[in-house]
């Protein structure tokens, strides 16, 4: 489990060139992936090691880098959240949220899920009724082949987003204590299309009766880790 306090988000333009290639099949009846789509995905797993200009492969990504983009006042961010069965961890994150809202940006959370994951689906109730000053509730049910593969419910998520920023997060991460009160200033001015955390921390393996990983399976609620850990 992560409590994030850093940054870790790619600019809307990124899904453009970025799946591009790997989308070309995911929304077909079939979810096959033919040869250039293999291809990409094992170009891109390779691409960031190379340590070579992302403009030498994608023609618009300077054109895109040459002027400081303008963005929303207050900035607007969109996180991208995926679960499958994961509802006791999706539970510290969107709790997280509730318990440290941004006070100085707008915030979306999109959540990824399928019908079929009744627990998922419970929470997901639970959070829609909290109501957090800048934070709006978003979530996008798929069905489960498409959840599987994340590219799918991300790229739909990114080409639908209005926000300035979309951060792409797995369920187990949390936005914990100074995490929106720093970004707004992280990413002012920014023009790269991918920025990292500056900053993670996260717990060690967890027993499954570990009482954070327990805490949230008795029904949906509101919980919070122990920093310390």
């Amino acid at each position: 489990m992560i409590p994030a306090q850093g940054l870790a988000v790619r600019r809307r333009l990124t899904l453009n060139w970025l799946l591009n290639l790997t989308m070309e099949s995911a929304d077909a009846s079939t979810h096959t992936p033919n040869l250039r789509t293999r291809f990409a995905l094992w170009f891109y797993r390779l691409a960031p090691g190379l340590r070579l200009p992302a403009s030498w492969w994608v023609p618009d990504m300077k054109a895109a880098q040459v002027a400081t983009p303008e963005v929303s006042d207050p900035l607007t961010v969109e996180v991208v959240s995926h679960c499958w069965n994961y509802a006791h961890l999706l539970a510290y994150q969107l709790s997280s949220v509730v318990q440290h809202p941004p006070t100085e940006m707008k915030l979306t959370m999109t959540v990824c899920y399928c019908d079929e994951d009744i627990s998922t689906v419970e929470l997901l109730e639970f959070f829609s009724r909290q109501s957090v000053p800048n934070v709006t509730w978003n979530w996008l049910p798929l069905e489960r082949s498409e959840l599987m593969r994340r590219a799918i419910g991300r790229n739909r998520a990114a080409m639908a987003s209005t926000a300035d920023w979309v951060w792409f997060t797995d369920c187990d991460l949390l936005f914990h204590e100074g995490c929106w009160t720093r970004l707004p200033t992280a990413l002012r001015g920014r023009t790269e299309p991918l920025v990292y955390p500056l900053e993670e921390r996260c717990t060690s393996m967890l027993a499954s009766d570990d009482a954070m990983l327990t805490a949230a399976t008795h029904g949906p609620q509101l919980v919070e880790i122990v920093p310390e850990r």
